[in-house]
């Protein structure tokens, strides 16, 4: 089968995904982001970009918009073969942020606004934005995200240790001429 991209994350964490996605019948291929950009030729089932703990976070998100970019021609082929996938992996607390992170580069969130932006224009390709709680086991998050991804179901999820849970956008009607409110109310 053709291969899933998995970014570089400096911890681990993306050679553990890997295996997990490959014990799927997946065939997973660990690469630093900026390497990205070199394989917008190649045919691939995916790309799956896993942040980094540590480092430049703005330098990090700038290669995975030039990647999705660079690889959007191939992205949106695979789907035409069955297959079809773009997923972020954050580890803010395992809930994009509303637990309470100590992570609050904006570039993280960039990051699944990017995924979701992506699948919201191509829209056959399978979109996933994973965040985990990083006090978390990495073998058993990683068997959980390789499941996630594998799977249907919502684009936001959050893992923590003894919860998965998913974030939902609800449309709140406006005030009455049709624009926001912007009261006190």
């Amino acid at each position: 089968t053709d291969p899933i991209l998995v970014t570089q994350s400096g911890d681990g964490l993306s050679e553990t995904i890997a295996r997990e996605l490959e014990s799927l019948g997946a065939t997973p291929v660990v690469l630093d982001g900026s390497e990205l950009p070199t394989r917008n030729k190649d045919r691939i089932t995916g790309l799956v970009i896993v942040a980094p703990t540590r480092g430049d976070a703005d330098a990090f998100f700038r290669d995975a918009l030039l990647g999705v970019a660079a690889l959007a021609s191939p992205l949106r082929a695979a789907p035409e073969r069955g297959e079809g996938l773009l997923a972020s992996v954050t580890q803010l607390d395992g809930g994009f942020g509303l637990y309470g992170s100590d992570r609050t580069d904006p570039a993280f969130g960039g990051l699944a606004g990017l995924v979701k932006s992506a699948g919201r224009e191509w829209t056959k390709l399978r979109v996933r934005c994973v965040d985990l709680d990083p006090q978390g086991s990495d073998h058993q998050q990683a068997a959980q995200v390789a499941k996630l991804l594998a799977s249907g179901g919502p684009v936001e999820i959050g893992v923590r240790p003894q919860e998965v849970s998913s974030v939902e956008v609800v449309a709140r009607g406006g005030s009455r001429g049709g624009g926001v409110s912007l009261g006190p109310d």
